[in-house]
């Protein structure tokens, strides 16, 4: 004689037990989102903020605007870029030069736009390559004698 096989089903109890914790599971997760999305959201705002008020954004829109060409944006990305770097002495010839093309009509082109650039990223590569000026003696100044 062949024994079919009865498929039980899981008890209610068991089942009931399944579907509370899957419930409250959920609500958990949506109490913890509903808490945790305006953190996150102030975060994001902030993190955004310090970007848009960083010198690699600015420098990022001055490169943009050299590469569209158009004289205005240039100075206006160069004048916000300007702003926001350390020491604005060593791009003095670049203010000149973008402020000759608007307010005493030299002439500006693609070609001189990429030039204007390119010299601002040397410019830039040597403010941030070189290296800090030690403010502070060394921290041993017997062992640096001795070794020295």
């Amino acid at each position: 004689m062949a024994v079919a096989a009865v498929a039980t089903s899981p008890p209610a109890g068991d089942r009931l037990e399944l579907w509370l914790y899957v419930v409250t599971t959920a609500a958990g997760l949506l109490a913890l989102l509903w808490w945790a999305w305006p953190h996150l959201k102030a975060t994001h705002a902030e993190r955004r903020a310090r970007w848009e008020a960083s010198e690699p954004k600015a420098f990022r829109d001055l490169r943009e605007a050299c590469r569209h060409g158009d004289a205005r944006d240039v100075y206006r990305a160069f004048s916000v870029w300007r702003w926001r770097i350390d020491r604005a002495t060593a791009v003095v010839p670049f203010a000149e030069e973008i402020e000759s093309v608007l307010f005493a009509s030299a002439a500006w082109s693609p070609a001189r736009s990429r030039a204007f650039a390119q010299g601002l990223e040397a410019v830039r590569r040597a403010e941030h390559g070189a290296p800090a000026a030690a403010v502070l003696p060394p921290l041993n100044p017997a062992r640096a004698i001795t070794t020295g």
